[in-house]
């Protein structure tokens, strides 16, 4: 539990310090319930999986957007384009549907653009271009906020994805554990050529 409530807190000031914020994925079916332990952190934005249990009913994911409000960071749902055999993508509609409560209080949409274990870390697929391209076409005009793809994001492949329009790439994979052993460093001066 490395990124336990008291680092991130440190981290997100160092990351202030510097210029920049913190982007924390809550990774759970209950993200209303995760976020209070993070109440008190300076977090930039909080991601979290649009189609998580617990805020599948309008008046949990409005909730879960104020409380993120409340703490002045911006919300930014997860919306998985790519899904897994056991848990199918939803259609772009329903999608829209879902969030259109929420749309104005959303600053920042976040496709998972490749195939994922529902709430994982680990990797199950690669950048599904196909699947991303009726979200960014039915989604991208409807938010006043910003895009950010993750899922897939690869030295091959950030340049499709920065022109599809992501103001935004997560790429923790490629990074942290990039196949031919390189630092982060030279991973992410690579990604930023």
């Amino acid at each position: 539990d490395v990124f336990d409530p008291i680092f991130v807190a440190r981290l997100s000031e160092a990351l202030l310090d510097r210029g920049a914020f913190l982007n924390l994925h809550l990774l759970s079916d209950r993200p209303l319930d995760h976020l209070k332990d993070y109440r008190s952190s300076p977090i930039g934005a909080v991601c979290f999986q649009l189609d998580a249990i617990a805020i599948k009913e309008e008046r949990e994911l409005a909730a879960l957007v104020a409380a993120i409000r409340d703490m002045e960071a911006v919300a930014s749902p997860v919306i998985e384009t790519a899904g897994v055999r056991e848990r199918p993508a939803r259609p772009a509609e329903a999608v829209l549907a879902q969030l259109e409560p929420v749309l104005g209080e959303t600053g920042l949409l976040t496709f998972q653009a490749a195939g994922t274990g529902a709430r994982s870390s680990q990797p199950h697929g690669s950048f599904d271009e196909e699947s991303l391209r009726p979200y960014l076409t039915r989604l991208r005009d409807a938010i006043p906020g910003a895009v950010q793809i993750q899922g897939g994001v690869t030295g091959a492949t950030i340049g499709r994805i920065v022109r599809l329009g992501a103001d935004f790439v997560v790429c923790g994979t490629e990074i942290f554990r990039h196949p031919e052993g390189r630092s982060p460093h030279q991973v992410v001066g690579a990604l930023l050529e």
